[in-house]
């Protein structure tokens, strides 16, 4: 009882001591904040202690030379063939053969024989008209009492119409005097053929195809484009298609723009040392390459040179510094820029979290 009463009687030492203690509590929370607050600061101060013991980053530098150089125009095209071939057949007749070679696919060749109709009646033709001829020189020569104007206009006749009658004899066999590719055939041993009056215009057609030397290819390109590079008629070019390499020249220029993409066509045929059985086949694609303007007092830097946002690094009294050059164009060779001023020389490779005015080292 006596206790109780001591501490009952005491109330102001017991908020004494919970006020130190408080005050205690406080101090050490400002000590800890204090000690974290300058924690980062030592470490950063053993960061750049580290950082200025590291030795100078090393690259390696490129002194480019300014040059005249053509930027190289890439064009993407397709094959297609300048002058078609329809076979119809001026004779009319049943087929009575056909050349092997006549399919879709395959080449005739110059003169080579493609379809044979039936001569028969054309030959009766034939020798009816002669028979005639001879009959009426022989009546001229026995005849003592001859008109001379009125047997020439006789000769004259009868020979037309055996001119006529070896002309048709002539078309019962077809061929073409130049060489060609069958795109299709459309007749067989037995069919009746004859001029379009005769049979009809669909039934006139026996086959299509496309003359070798006619190939080229068309492409696309801006006007703008044509004006830069000037004279076309004649540009050498190079065409690559299902990755073979073919040479071209540009034969002419589309007299139209195209009104939906605003852009005019180029048509290139193919060099005359290739070998027209190994060239590309009608629809297929084509990418193109010409020889672009000149351009005066250019660089070409390597790939590796070009850094984020179209920049390159160049050593300037040591230290990195950006610049941002003039581009022209990309080729397999380099990037085309402008000439600028390259101070010591132009990094030549990515420099990992580079900074301008980063100390570097410059390798031999």
């Amino acid at each position: 009882m006596a206790e109780q009463s001591d501490h009952s009687n005491n109330p102001g030492g017991n908020k004494r001591k919970l006020g130190y203690l408080q005050l205690v509590v406080i101090i050490a929370v400002i000590v800890v904040a204090l000690v974290l607050a300058r924690a980062p600061e030592r470490i950063s101060q053993q960061i750049d202690s580290q950082a200025d013991n590291r030795p100078n980053p090393v690259v390696s530098v490129i002194q480019p030379e300014a040059s005249v150089m053509s930027l190289p125009i890439k064009l993407t095209g397709n094959v297609s063939f300048a002058q078609k071939v329809e076979i119809v057949s001026q004779a009319k007749g049943r087929v009575v053969w056909v050349s092997e070679n006549f399919a879709a696919g395959r080449t005739i060749s110059a003169n080579e024989p493609i379809i044979r109709i039936d001569p028969t009646q054309a030959q009766l033709r034939v020798d009816e008209a002669q028979a005639l001829l001879d009959i009426e020189q022989r009546e001229q020569q026995l005849s003592t009492e001859v008109d001379a104007t009125l047997a020439a206009s006789k000769m004259k006749l009868l020979q037309a119409r055996l001119d006529l009658a070896q002309n048709e004899l002539s078309q019962t066999e077809i061929s073409k005097p130049f060489a060609f590719q069958v795109i299709g055939a459309d007749v067989e041993i037995g069919d009746l053929v004859g001029p379009q009056e005769y049979v009809g215009r669909e039934s006139s057609v026996l086959g299509r195809g496309y003359r070798l030397e006619s190939l080229q290819i068309g492409a696309a390109i801006d006007p703008k484009l044509i004006k830069s590079i000037g004279h076309l008629l004649g540009k050498p070019a190079t065409v690559k298609v299902a990755d073979e390499i073919f040479g071209a020249t540009i034969d002419r220029v589309s007299a139209v723009v195209n009104r939906d993409t605003r852009l005019s066509r180029i048509f290139l045929k193919f060099n005359e040392d290739h070998d027209p059985e190994s060239l590309p086949r009608p629809g297929m694609f084509a990418e193109i390459e010409l020889t672009g303007p000149a351009h005066d007092n250019v660089f070409v830097l390597p790939h590796s040179a070009l850094q984020a946002g179209s920049t390159v690094w160049v050593v300037e009294n040591g230290r990195l510094s950006s610049r941002t050059p003039n581009s022209i164009g990309y080729t397999n060779s380099g990037w085309m820029v402008e000439s600028f001023d390259t101070a010591s020389g132009i990094v030549s490779a990515p420099i990992p979290n580079a900074i301008a005015g980063t100390e570097v080292t410059v390798s031999n």
